[in-house]
């Protein structure tokens, strides 16, 4: 059997375990070429209050942190003690600092789905959530991601109790059942479009 056989084959039966660390124990990488914002850290810091802590910090065997630095910032502002993480000793120092790049840079090298973004955007605004679309990290005003606008967009389910509530542009109420409802108006909109 090869060495990369050998590597892939102890990869897929490693086992990691999410398991509860103290915010004290936890160490900023000292070369964590990634900066955060204090914009960033409150969103992050609402989001964690709204949904919880879901995704968890990942640490070397010293706990010294390679991914969740910002969420760890987050945690910190609302006074928590403890955050999910996972342990990943099995990683050699230099393998650590890649990783440390890698999961910052690769989420960077996607691409959204712009049709795709302003239809779940509009449909979760329609939803009567009890939150903040700007929570999504998305600015929701006229420079925000439904200003722009797809070339060809998919009809979306109209709710007769839809809210009909004005969505920044251009997006707009105006709904073929009656109660305003902004996908009706944006699909009639967009199928006039050539």
């Amino acid at each position: 059997m090869s060495t990369h056989s050998n590597a892939l084959s102890a990869i897929a039966n490693l086992k990691l375990e999410v398991t509860s660390r103290r915010l004290d124990e936890l160490r900023p990488h000292p070369r964590n070429p990634r900066t955060h914002p204090a914009r960033q850290i409150k969103k992050l810091a609402d989001n964690i209050k709204l949904w919880g802590f879901l995704v968890p910090v990942v640490v070397d065997g010293t706990g010294q942190i390679l991914a969740g630095h910002a969420s760890v910032l987050a945690a910190r502002r609302l006074g928590m003690v403890e955050v999910p993480s996972i342990c990943v000793d099995h990683l050699d120092e230099a393998q650590a600092q890649a990783f440390l790049i890698a999961d910052n840079r690769l989420n960077e090298l996607s691409t959204w789905d712009d049709q795709t973004l302003a239809e779940l955007l509009l449909h979760l605004s329609l939803q009567n959530a009890d939150f903040s679309l700007d929570l999504t990290g998305f600015d929701m005003g006229a420079s925000g991601a439904l200003a722009r606008r797809p070339r060809r967009a998919r009809p979306m389910p109209c709710r007769k109790s839809c809210p009909g509530r004005r969505l920044p542009s251009p997006v707009t109420s105006g709904c073929s059942a009656g109660t305003g409802c902004s996908a009706a108006a944006r699909s009639k909109r967009t199928a006039t479009r050539p």
